[in-house]
C-alpha cells in the first residue's frame, strides 16, 4: 500500500517542468530575475562580514541591523501595494534598482585593499565614514529583498523555511501573508511549481559558485571592487529583464 500510494502522489518529471520553463517566456523570464536577484543575495551573505571587518562592528547587533532591514522592506511591500495599488512585477522594478544602487555604491566604496586588520587598533576616521557608508548601502540592500521576497511569492511559509539560509529564515514568518497570489501563484502552474522553482536555483547555484569561486581563485586587490561590480551588473540585467517580464505578461 504504501508503495502505490507513492506512485499515485508522484508529480510530473523534471524534464516536464523544463519543457514548460523553454516553452513560457514569461515564467523563463520570472526564473531568471529570481537566480540574478538570490545570488546577488547570497554572495552578500559571504560578503558582509569581511568588508565591514576594517569597522570591527559588533557582528550580533550589525545582523540584528539587517534583520530590521528586511522588515522595514516587507512593511513598505505591504504599504506600497496598499496605498499605491502597483502591481507585484511593476514593484519588482523597484527591488532591482535598489540592489544595483546598493552593489554600485559598495564597489565603489569597498577598499581596494586588504591588510590584516587584526594588526591595527584604531581606525582612521575616514575609514570610519567609509564603513558606515558601505553598512548603509548593505541596509538599502536589504530593505531591497525585504520586498523581493513578498512580491515574487512562494508556495508557503514552510517551503521557504526549508529552502533559504538561516539568515533570512527569522523574516519569513513576518512576510508570510503575503505569499499567496503574488508573480509565482500567477503565473507558474500550481502542479509544477515546486518542479520549475527548483530549475530555478541551477542558474542561481552557479551564478553564486562562480562569482566565490573567481573572487577567491584569482587574487587581486580589488577581487572585493570587482565583485560588487559584476553583482551591480548582475541586477541592471535583472532590471531588464523585470520590465521585459511586464511585457511579456
Amino acid at each position: 500500500m504504501l508503495f502505490r500510494s507513492q506512485e499515485l502522489n508522484w508529480g510530473p518529471s523534471c524534464m516536464e517542468g523544463l519543457q514548460t520553463i523553454l516553452r513560457t517566456p514569461h515564467i523563463l523570464v520570472l526564473g531568471l530575475i529570481q537566480s540574478v536577484f538570490e545570488a546577488n543575495m547570497y554572495i552578500f551573505v559571504f560578503m558582509w562580514t569581511p568588508v565591514l571587518e576594517p569597522g570591527k562592528p559588533p557582528l550580533g547587533l550589525t545582523f540584528s541591523c539587517f534583520m530590521i532591514a528586511i522588515m522595514i522592506g516587507s512593511s513598505l511591500y505591504s504599504t506600497i501595494l496598499g496605498r499605491t495599488g502597483l502591481k507585484s512585477e511593476k514593484i519588482l522594478i523597484l527591488v532591482l534598482f535598489l540592489m544595483s544602487f546598493s552593489l554600485f555604491s559598495t564597489a565603489i566604496l569597498t577598499h581596494p585593499t586588504a591588510p590584516d586588520y587584526s594588526l591595527v587598533e584604531s581606525t582612521s576616521p575616514e575609514e570610519t565614514v567609509r564603513i558606515v557608508l558601505i553598512f548603509l548601502m548593505f541596509l538599502v540592500l536589504e530593505i531591497s529583498v525585504g520586498i523581493y521576497f513578498p512580491a515574487i511569492g512562494r508556495v508557503t511559509c514552510l517551503t521557504i523555511q526549508l529552502r533559504l539560509p538561516t539568515f533570512y529564515n527569522i523574516i519569513l514568518l513576518a512576510t508570510s501573508s503575503f505569499l499567496s497570489g503574488t508573480l509565482r501563484g500567477e503565473v507558474i502552474p500550481d502542479a509544477l511549481r515546486a518542479n520549475i522553482t527548483n530549475w530555478f536555483r541551477v542558474p542561481m547555484n552557479i551564478l553564486t559558485c562562480i562569482g566565490l569561486m573567481g573572487m577567491h581563485q584569482f587574487e587581486h586587490p580589488r577581487s572585493n571592487q570587482i565583485l560588487f561590480f559584476l553583482c551591480g551588473l548582475s541586477s541592471l540585467i535583472g532590471l531588464y529583464l523585470a520590465k521585459k517580464f511586464i511585457d511579456l505578461k
